[in-house]
C-alpha cells in the first residue's frame, strides 16, 4: 500500500475483503482507501507495533502509530 502497489496489496485480499476504520469508514476497494486519505495527507506511512489475529475467523487488527505530513 505504502508503494501504491495496488495490485500486489489486492493480491493478498480475499474477493469480499472490507477494511474498517475508527469513526466508521469502511472500504471494499483499496482505491477507494487511497482516494480517502488523498485529500488530507501528502503521504502516510504505518509503524506496525502488533498484528493481532483470531484464531479461526479471517480477521486482523493491526496496532500502530501513524507516521505523516499534512
Amino acid at each position: 500500500m505504502e508503494r501504491r502497489d495496488l495490485a500486489a496489496a489486492r493480491s493478498f485480499l480475499a474477493d469480499d475483503f472490507a477494511m474498517l476504520f475508527p469513526g466508521g469508514a469502511r472500504f471494499t476497494r483499496l482505491e477507494d482507501l487511497v482516494a480517502h486519505g488523498g485529500g488530507r495527507y501528502r503521504w502516510v506511512k504505518k509503524r506496525f507495533e502488533r498484528i493481532d489475529e483470531a484464531p479461526g475467523m479471517i480477521s486482523a487488527n493491526s496496532c500502530g502509530s501513524k507516521l505523516k505530513a499534512n
